[in-house]
């Protein structure tokens, strides 16, 4: 499953934790984990698009050592084709359904 983390600096954090935060990121390397996109916003933090075959647990272990310097969001995403395909089905069955009420 797909899924965007996206990340921002907390307030405040100082020039010492930026740096910490760098090394960390330098060597992070989740489990179970393939990073497929990873952009950095231009006014700071980013989105990382990393695609998990099993259990989000070990990705969230693996962002443990950053929560006190970073602010993290994490949804799971799809395709767009696959996301417009999804809201014809739905729009499609909610039709017959009222179809259905009308026709009562």
């Amino acid at each position: 499953m797909l899924f965007a983390l996206k990340y921002r600096p907390i307030e405040n954090r100082t020039e010492a934790e930026s740096l910490y935060v760098h090394q960390l990121a330098s060597a992070w390397n989740p489990p179970a984990a393939t990073i497929r996109h990873h952009f950095h916003n231009v006014s700071g933090g980013g989105v990382v698009f990393v695609d998990i075959e099993k259990d989000i647990a070990p990705l969230l272990e693996s962002l443990e050592p950053f929560r006190p310097f970073v602010d993290f969001g994490i949804e799971p995403v799809l395709n767009m084709a696959e996301a417009v395909a999804i809201s014809l089905n739905v729009d499609e069955w909610k039709a017959s359904v009222l179809a259905g009420a009308v026709n009562r």
